[in-house]
C-alpha cells in the first residue's frame, strides 16, 4: 500500500507526466553554435537567501540513469568530470586514463543521438565535445572560461544552442522523442507490477533517493537486493520484488519531491508545498493526503508547535469542534532513515487528516504542564531533553520515530522516552519543562489506556497538594527543602538538588532523614520559617515512611512533583496559564 499510495501522489502532483524527464538543479549551461563553437558557459547560481552554498536552477533534462562502480553517463547533463573529463575534486585523485573514459561515455551517447536524431544542435554539441576531448581542457581552463574561482564535484552542466533563447538542446521534438525511444525497451519479458498489478518491463536499478537523513550524497535505494542472502525462491535481485520502470520511477519521483522542500512544481516551476519533517538527525517523516485541498500544513505545523497552526486545532470559527478534526481526507506519512545506500522504513500510517490532527492535540493535551510562558512545545525540543548534553546525534537509535507512531496512532508513548526523562533528570540534576512535559505524557497516557477509571490526580499540568501518592510527595518534599536552603543560603555554590536529587529520587530512605535533619538550622535563618514548616508538615502528613527504593514511574512521580513544586514557588497563582 506504501507503494501504491507514493505512485497515485505522483500522477497526483503531475511529477511523470513526462517520465523521461526530470527536474535537476543545473550549475552551468554551455551554450554552443554552428560546427561545435563555443559561446559562453553561463552559470544559474543565485546567493543563497542565509547561510549555505550558491542554489543552482532547477530544470527538466533526461531522467537520471543510475551510476554504479561502473563509467555511466547522463544525457546531454552531468557534471565536469564526465562532461569535460576534468577532475574538480582536489581531494580525490582521478587518473587521466580514468576522466578519459567518463569523457568518452558521454560523448558517445551524444553522438548516437545526434545521428539517429539528424537534430542540427545535437551535431554541433557532438562537435563540440569531440572537440575537448581532441584538446582536453585544464581545470584552469574550465574555470576561466566559467569565471569561477571553484567549482564543486556535484555541479552539474547541460547544453544550450545559441538559436535557442531559452530551451536546452534535451528539449529539442527530435531529441527528446530519441531519448523516448532509447528508454522504451523491446515487447517481451514483462512481469506482474506489484505496485500497479498490471504486466510491466521490470526496473533494473531502483532510482535514488536523495536528500535522506543518513544516506550518502549520492543517493539510497527503497529496494535493493546486491547480496544472495536477501534473495529467496531462487530469484535474483530484484526479481525477489517485481516492479516495473515506470512504477519504480514515480515511487522514485514521489519520494524525492516529499525530501526536497524546494522540489519545484511540473507547471510553473515554483516549489511545491513542505510536506517533511525532520524528526532527528537521521530520521524524516514525510506526509500527504490524497486530498490535494487538505489541510495538511496543520499537521507539520503541529508537530512545530506553530502557535498560530496549534490554535487552529482547538478553535472553531464559532465555537464548537475545529472543522480539521473531522477532516475524512486520506493521509500518509512515512518515516524514513538512510544507512549509507540503503533507505530504511522506520513506519508507515495510514488513516484521516482528521485523526491525524485530532491525536496531535492529544499530544498537545498530554504534554501541558505548568512553566512559564504559554508557547506550545514543539517535538524536536522534546526529543532534545532526552539526549545527552541536548546533542540530537545522540538521541537513542529509533526514539524520535517511535515517538511519532505513538503521536499519530494515539498509543503509548516508548517507555525509552519516560526512561529517557527521568534519567537525564538524574544525571543532570534537572527537570526541565520538557522532561517534565515528557514524564506527565507518559505517566498519563499509560495509566488512561490501561485503566480509563484509574485516578490520575497527581498527572496533572499543575501541583495537586490533595494527592496522597507518595512518591508524588517527596518530589514536592525535595523542592521544599531546597527552597528552604536557598532562602538560608543565598548565593550557596551548590543545593541538595546538586548533591541528593539522584538519590532522593532513586532510594529515598538513604537521604530523606538527613535532609530533614539538615533543614532544622536553615528555620532559624528564614523570614518565611513557619510558612516552610507547615509546607513540610502538610507534604509529609500522609507519609508513613520513606521507601527504600522507587520504582521508574515512580522516579517519574518523584520528578513531576519536585517540577509542581517549584513552580509554585516562582509562578503567582494568579498569572497561572494553561499551556496548549
Amino acid at each position: 500500500m506504501m507503494l501504491r499510495a507514493l505512485y497515485d501522489l505522483a500522477h497526483q502532483e503531475g511529477l511523470v507526466e513526462d517520465p523521461h524527464f526530470e527536474p535537476k538543479p543545473i550549475s552551468f549551461i554551455v551554450v554552443v553554435g554552428e560546427g561545435g563553437a563555443l559561446r559562453s558557459i553561463v552559470s544559474t547560481l543565485t546567493p543563497p537567501s542565509g547561510k549555505g552554498a550558491p542554489v543552482a536552477k532547477r530544470l527538466a533534462v533526461p531522467r537520471e540513469t543510475t551510476r554504479t562502480s561502473k563509467v555511466v553517463s547522463q544525457f546531454l547533463w552531468d557534471n565536469a568530470q564526465y562532461v569535460f573529463g576534468i577532475n574538480v575534486d582536489p581531494k580525490k585523485e582521478r587518473s587521466e586514463r580514468a576522466l578519459a573514459l567518463c569523457r568518452d561515455a558521454f560523448r558517445a551517447k551524444v553522438e548516437e543521438m545526434a545521428a539517429a536524431s539528424g537534430d542540427a544542435a545535437a551535431r554541433d554539441v557532438a562537435a563540440f565535445l569531440a572537440g575537448v576531448a581532441a584538446r582536453p581542457w585544464s581545470l584552469e581552463q574550465l574555470l576561466a572560461k566559467t569565471g569561477q574561482k571553484s567549482i564543486t564535484s556535484n555541479a552539474v552542466f547541460a547544453f544550450r544552442h545559441e538559436t535557442d533563447s531559452e530551451k536546452l538542446v534535451s528539449d529539442r521534438p527530435g531529441v527528446r522523442a530519441w531519448w523516448a525511444a532509447k528508454r522504451t525497451p523491446a515487447a517481451g519479458g514483462e512481469i506482474q507490477c506489484l505496485v500497479t498489478g498490471r504486466p510491466a518491463q521490470p526496473v533494473d536499478s531502483h532510482p535514488k533517493l536523495k536528500r535522506l537523513p543518513g544516506g550518502q550524497s549520492s543517493g539510497v535505494a527503497l529496494v535493493s537486493f546486491n547480496n544472495p542472502a536477501f534473495e529467496s525462491y531462487g530469484l535474483s535481485r530484484n526479481e525477489n520484488a517485481p516492479i516495473g520502470r515506470a512504477a519504480a520511477e514515480a515511487v522514485a519521483t514521489a519520494l524525492n519531491r516529499l525530501l526536497d522542500r524546494g522540489y519545484p512544481s511540473p507547471s510553473d516551476g515554483t516549489p511545491l508545498p513542505s510536506r517533511r519533517f525532520d524528526l532527528a538527525e537521521d530520521t524524516a517523516v514525510l506526509f500527504w493526503s490524497a486530498n490535494a485541498a487538505a489541510a495538511v500544513d496543520l499537521f507539520t505545523g503541529g508537530l512545530d508547535a506553530d502557535p498560530e497552526k496549534v490554535r487552529a486545532l482547538y478553535e472553531a470559527p464559532q465555537g464548537g469542534r475545529p472543522p480539521a478534526l473531522d477532516d475524512p481526507s486520506p493521509f500518509f506519512a512515512l518515516a524514513l532513515s538512510g544507512e549509507m545506500a540503503r533507505a530504511k522504513v522506520r513506519g508507515w500510517y495510514e488513516t484521516t487528516l482528521g485523526k491525524a490532527l485530532t491525536n496531535v492535540r492529544a499530544h498537545f493535551d498530554d504534554i501541558d504542564v505548568a512553566r512559564r510562558g504559554d508557547e506550545p512545545m514543539p517535538l524536536w525540543r522534546l526529543l532534545l531533553s532526552v539526549a545527552p548534553l541536548g546533542d540530537k546525534k545522540r538521541l537513542p537509535p529509533g526514539l524520535a520515530a517511535s515517538v511519532f507512531a505513538s503521536i499519530i496512532d494515539g498509543r503509548r508513548y516508548p517507555r525509552a522516552l519516560l526512561e529517557g526523562a527521568v534519567r537525564r533528570a538524574r544525571v543532570e540534576r534537572e527537570v526541565t519543562p520538557e522532561r517534565a512535559a515528557l514524564i506527565k505524557a507518559s505517566l498519563l497516557r499509560e495509566r488512561r489506556l490501561s485503566d480509563p477509571a484509574s485516578p490520575r490526580t497527581e498527572v496533572t499540568p499543575r501541583m495537586d497538594a490533595a494527592s496522597l501518592n507518595v512518591p508524588y510527595r517527596l518530589g514536592r518534599l525535595f523542592a521544599t527543602l531546597e527552597k528552604l536552603q536557598e532562602e538560608a543560603l543565598p548565593g550557596t555554590n551548590a543545593t541538595i538538588r546538586d548533591r541528593f536529587f539522584g538519590a532522593a529520587s532513586a532510594t529515598p530512605i538513604t537521604v530523606f532523614p538527613r535532609l530533614i535533619r539538615g533543614a532544622q538550622p536553615h528555620l532559624a535563618k528564614v523570614k518565611r520559617a513557619v510558612f516552610f514548616e507547615k509546607l513540610i508538615q502538610e507534604v509529609l502528613g500522609p507519609v508513613t515512611g520513606f521507601p527504600s527504593h522507587l520504582t521508574l514511574e515512580e522516579q517519574g512521580l518523584f520528578a513531576l512533583g519536585y517540577y509542581h513544586q517549584r513552580q509554585e514557588f516562582f509562578v503567582k497563582k494568579d498569572d497561572a496559564v494553561t499551556i496548549t
